[in-house]
């Protein structure tokens, strides 16, 4: 019908508009109109805040942000907002949703973790002498069937952190042979001391000591990293074979005698001591609790 109307032009992603148009009878009425894409403003956080962290909207880098900083024209919609950096050494990710709304701010805080490229059980189990090959992973020479792919960084304050794995490790051991029922007063005493700033240190598991074997030797006789040191021979783990006996990694070999439980990288004969107990000394490495949100970054 000829006449002027009120045109309105509205939707989710643009802001709306309105006009006026006026139909002719016998022409045909064309309406070009551009709208303009709804945008809000972007606040971003980032904790812990490593400096020269590379800032991804759903996918896409968003350069040119040194966070904390906002955001402005950014359409509306759903953001997955990723952090990523690393800082002198360590490497760390998170990632965070948000709603960017027409015309209003929006924030956002994208809590860091380490990046781990593999995770190691970190609770303790019980494992019998009839079924440790199976459950930690050994071939039929009770050598390890796969090896990791460390990163490691040196903390520079007696801890190294394997980016890999998101672990932190003491880099040295005890100076002296601790007995298993002595164990728990050693890693009381570092965390009643804070070693490293942390009071939540404790035994790791078999396969969190296995994480650290290499396939050859690479620290003097050690089939471990020379960032480690290579006083110590062997390592308590929290896995249990019975109670008062635990399993432990050396860097020699396998084995169940006595009350001294051994994993170790290669298959060679190991020193027993009179009472039946290993005498080689591998890491007494006692183990952050690898909490990969943790605020030692």
């Amino acid at each position: 019908m000829p006449g002027t109307y009120r045109v309105r032009l509205a939707g989710d992603l643009f802001v709306p508009k309105s006009f006026k148009v006026t139909i002719i009878r016998g022409r045909t009425a064309a309406i070009e109109e551009s709208l303009e894409r709804k945008t809000g403003y972007l606040t971003l956080y980032a904790e812990p805040n490593p400096p020269g962290l590379e800032i991804i909207l759903n996918g896409k880098p968003f350069p040119n942000v040194r966070l904390p900083d906002t955001i402005r024209d950014l359409p509306t919609g759903e953001y997955v907002v990723t952090c990523a950096g690393n800082d002198g050494g360590n490497k760390f990710e998170g990632s965070e949703k948000v709603v960017v709304k027409w015309n209003k701010e929006s924030t956002v805080t994208v809590p860091l973790a380490l990046k781990v490229t593999f995770q190691c059980r970190s609770e303790p189990i019980t494992v019998s002498e009839d079924d440790f090959k199976e459950v930690f992973g050994l071939d039929d020479k009770w050598r390890p069937v796969s090896y990791s792919s460390n990163d490691y960084h040196d903390n520079g304050d007696g801890t190294i952190t394997d980016n890999a794995t998101g672990l932190m490790w003491q880099q040295s051991g005890s100076d002296e042979y601790i007995q298993l029922k002595d164990v728990p007063s050693y890693i009381n005493n570092l965390n009643r001391k804070q070693f490293a700033g942390y009071s939540d240190w404790r035994l790791p598991t078999i396969p969190e000591l296995m994480s650290l074997l290499e396939p050859r030797k690479k620290n003097g006789d050690l089939y471990i990293d020379p960032l480690f040191g290579k006083k110590q021979w062997w390592c308590w783990s929290s896995d249990h074979r019975s109670p008062g006996s635990a399993w432990s990694l050396a860097s020699t070999t396998v084995t169940s005698t006595g009350t001294i439980r051994t994993m170790t990288a290669m298959c060679e004969p190991c020193e027993s001591d009179n009472d039946g107990s290993f005498g080689h000394l591998n890491y007494l490495i006692v183990f952050f609790k690898g909490d990969r949100k943790s605020n030692k970054y």
